[in-house]
């Protein structure tokens, strides 16, 4: 994949007739919506867009991101490295009807006469692929909340109550004794 910057923006219609190739790289600092959801801004992010048309005439893009992205371990709370790799074939629309008509196979792109934002397919992707929990995989994750890591508080042991059927108890034996 290329090395330069993705373009911000891109006209779908165009693209696909001409069949063309767009590639690059992004920042996660780059992207709102994901930002808040990593550990950091490091990270890398490459893009590959497939443009192209079918038997049908319809536009469609083959969208192709792999990332690795810092994201927070839910055990130790430190950063670890997350690799996503979503893969998503997508078609311009212009009304909801028309996406409500796509195969299940193709996810529609509001297109409009305006270019379409190439960064928002990215984000919005990105947001999907991110997994709701994440950890560490090697055991010092674990380790580092074994005893002197994070201490977990132990509940005080409830104070001894008197039982109020000891009374009837002690009276039985009492009896029982004495017979």
């Amino acid at each position: 994949m290329s090395t330069g910057p993705l373009p911000r923006t891109l006209d779908f219609r165009r693209a696909a007739t001409r069949e063309a190739r767009v590639s690059g790289s992004l920042r996660p600092g780059d992207l709102p919506r994901l930002a808040p959801l990593l550990a950091g801004t490091d990270g890398t992010i490459e893009v590959s867009i497939d443009f192209h048309r079918d038997e049908e005439g319809r536009f469609l893009a083959s969208l192709a991101v792999d990332a690795v992205l810092p994201v927070e371990c839910q055990r130790c709370l430190e950063a670890v490295s997350q690799t996503l790799a979503p893969r998503s074939e997508l078609a311009a629309v212009w009304s909801d009807d028309q996406a409500r008509h796509l195969p299940a196979s193709l996810e529609p792109v509001l297109a409009g006469e305006e270019e379409v934002d190439l960064w928002e397919l990215v984000e919005e992707e990105l947001v999907l692929a991110l997994p709701p929990f994440s950890y560490h995989d090697d055991p010092a994750c674990i380790d580092r909340l074994a005893p002197g890591g994070v201490q977990q508080e132990v509940p005080a042991e409830a104070p001894a109550r008197d039982n109020p059927f000891e009374v009837l108890a002690q009276l039985k034996r009492d009896q029982d004794s004495g017979e």
